[in-house]
């Protein structure tokens, strides 16, 4: 999970200061974001963080400059509530503390290696957040966020991912989980993926995040048949387009705190290719990427969050029936409205279709049998976006058969400028 993904992190409000005045939380837990953004249930009762802290500010690689203070005993502070602000904290005990009392802390996690996050000691220090000037450039990597990543479905979307995961370094190891070994074997020679998985219970315990790339109306049962085979602490999110009908077919799958091991999502983006030979590492770049929770834990959610946003994406929350309201407009009508186009070109017209027709009917190359589970899993609100482009094509015949120009240009012109719009965002 990324820092700063949530308004309250102070951390990411103070990050200049907060590194000059002690090394990364990453740094020496080998955990991403700061602790701040950690939930409770992370808070080990055993162990002492600034210990921790303390061994790792003495280390000979770090320039003495650097070893000047560290936090207060983790055992000192206390979070009201995770919905105010760090620095309406409380000292729970009588440590004075070294560092002022607005600098909050909450003790780490010391994850299990069935968490998918390792914990490093020194002198093995191996940095995954980008530290100060003052810190030797070995110890300030580039971030992993992720152990080991697992893909099901090595496609154009499940390949992008894998690739731009392996690109940005975003994960340590990239496994590509499907039943066609001779596919995952091609994907390994591409450099898509690192190895391959074709039974769940071979995956490792590294295992941090499960990501689902196969067809609408195959998510559920691959979530339902991997789970038994996930470490306890993995999230599992998905690519899919449509949630409503999804969330409800997972809605029984409750852990023992009463929440989902699944996070949906959909990365609003994609071509009219299949196969991970035409994934590519930057798909996902300045893209939206839109985050269902469900009744997942709040962290789960955030590292979610943090995953799209480390592959380039900007991500939106929203409840699944929003998600597919929206999309239904956004995405499942074009499609729609794209091959009705391409429908009603006769044959011997096609010498004559221009860029125009081939532009705007393009998306009706997407494979069929896709297809057909996306709408068909999300009937209402593609219904309701048809009858509204019925509608809108029906003042276009209005204004056509009743010679109005005026009106003509109206359309026209609502329908430039919303376009135009487009291209400012």
């Amino acid at each position: 999970m990324i820092c700063g993904i949530r308004p309250w992190c102070w951390c990411a409000a103070n990050s200049d200061g907060l590194r000059r005045s002690i090394p990364s939380m990453a740094a020496i837990t080998g955990r991403t974001g700061s602790p701040c953004c950690w939930g409770e249930e992370d808070w080990p009762r055993d162990g002492c963080w600034a210990r921790r802290i303390q061994k790792a500010r003495n280390h000979p690689k770090i320039p003495s400059k650097s070893r000047r203070s560290w936090p207060p005993c983790c055992m000192c502070w206390e979070l009201i509530s995770t919905r105010r602000f760090p620095h309406q904290s409380v000292v729970r005990s009588g440590c004075r503390p070294v560092l002022p009392r607005r600098i909050f802390w909450r003790r780490p996690s010391v994850e299990q290696p069935d968490a998918g996050w390792s914990l490093l000691e020194p002198p093995e220090l191996r940095y995954t957040a980008r530290m100060s000037s003052d810190f030797p450039p070995e110890l300030r990597d580039k971030p992993f966020l992720i152990e080991t990543l697992a893909v099901y479905g090595v496609g154009l979307l499940g390949g992008s991912v894998a690739l731009a995961a392996k690109t940005k370094k975003v994960a340590r190891k990239v496994i590509g989980v499907g039943r066609r070994a001779d596919r995952l074997q091609a994907a390994v020679k591409a450099g898509v993926i690192d190895e391959i998985c074709t039974d769940f219970s071979t995956l490792p315990p590294s295992t941090g995040l499960f990501v689902v790339a196969a067809p609408v109306n195959a998510i559920a049962q691959v979530v339902r048949d991997s789970i038994p085979h996930l470490p306890a602490r993995c999230v599992i999110t998905d690519v899919g387009s449509t949630k409503v009908e999804l969330a409800e077919s997972l809605r029984d799958l409750t852990g023992d705190n009463g929440t989902l091991p699944f996070v949906g999502s959909h990365p609003i983006a994609g071509g009219d290719k299949a196969g991970f030979e035409y994934s590519t590492a930057d798909l996902f770049e300045h893209r939206t990427c839109v985050v269902c929770p469900g009744g997942a834990r709040r962290e789960a959610v955030l590292q979610v969050n943090g995953f799209w946003q480390a592959l380039g994406m900007k991500t939106v929350e929203m409840t699944a029936a929003d998600h597919d309201e929206a999309l239904a407009t956004t995405s499942h009508l074009p499609h729609v409205a794209a091959s009705a186009l391409a429908g009603v070109l006769p044959e011997t017209w096609q010498p004559l279709a221009g860029t125009g027709f081939r532009d705007t009917s393009r998306v009706a190359m997407g494979p069929s049998d896709l297809w057909v589970s996306i709408l068909e899993s999300n009937r209402g609100p593609v219904v309701r976006s048809l009858k509204t482009l019925q509608s809108q094509l029906g003042a276009y015949i209005e204004a056509l058969e009743s010679h109005d120009p005026k009106r003509l240009f109206e359309l026209l012109h609502t329908a430039e400028e919303i376009r135009k719009q487009l291209e400012t965002d």
